[in-house]
């Protein structure tokens, strides 16, 4: 990770100034307080999980516009995506499959911030839009994401569903509830 931040700041697609923080020609990143988040997210969840959702989608949309002039083909944007998320402080995100023809893919989140949250429910709506906003703009418009399982639920790793919104099973509880069906 070090190593990633560093080559950032020595191409100067990391830079700190007085007032500002710029990411890839960006100066679109801030330090907020984790704890913070938490609050925020919590709020949300219990008011509009849909909205934090859509929310986190529109990020992951701008996420990708950031990332893509850095890589041409799918699997380069995913991996710098993948490198630059990592560093963000939501967790330790990993790919675990993916399928480019079908456009489906696995996603792991490990050391999820979200774990400071208790839930019944997968929690991670924001995160979810922010996959799934950054995986329509690099694979295809289509795609939808289900969070099966939740690190606030107890779960060791939170883990995403990406894929086309009709391959998912309509009859399912999960689906029905994250995809507002």
């Amino acid at each position: 990770m070090y190593e990633f931040i560093n080559k950032l700041r020595l191409t100067r697609q990391l830079i700190f100034e007085e007032g500002q923080i710029s990411l890839l020609g960006k100066p679109t990143v801030m330090m907020l307080p984790a704890d913070a988040f938490i609050e925020l997210h919590s709020v949300y969840l219990k008011q509009d999980p849909v909205r934090l959702y859509e929310i986190g989608k529109a990020a992951g949309m701008d996420f990708h516009e950031l990332v893509a002039h850095y890589a041409l083909e799918p699997q380069h944007v995913i991996k710098f995506g993948v490198q630059v998320f990592n560093i963000s402080g939501f967790g330790k995100l990993e790919v675990s499959q993916i399928d480019y023809e079908n456009s489906r893919c696995i996603m792991h989140i490990k050391e999820s911030i979200i774990t400071k949250i208790k839930s019944e429910d997968p929690a991670c709506h924001y995160i979810r839009g922010l996959l799934v906003g950054f995986m329509q703009k690099t694979l295809c418009p289509d795609i939808e994401g289900v969070e099966k399982s939740c690190m606030a639920q107890g779960h060791q790793m939170c883990e995403f569903v990406l894929q086309k919104k009709d391959s998912f099973d309509k009859s399912s509880v999960l689906v029905k509830k994250q995809l507002n069906i």
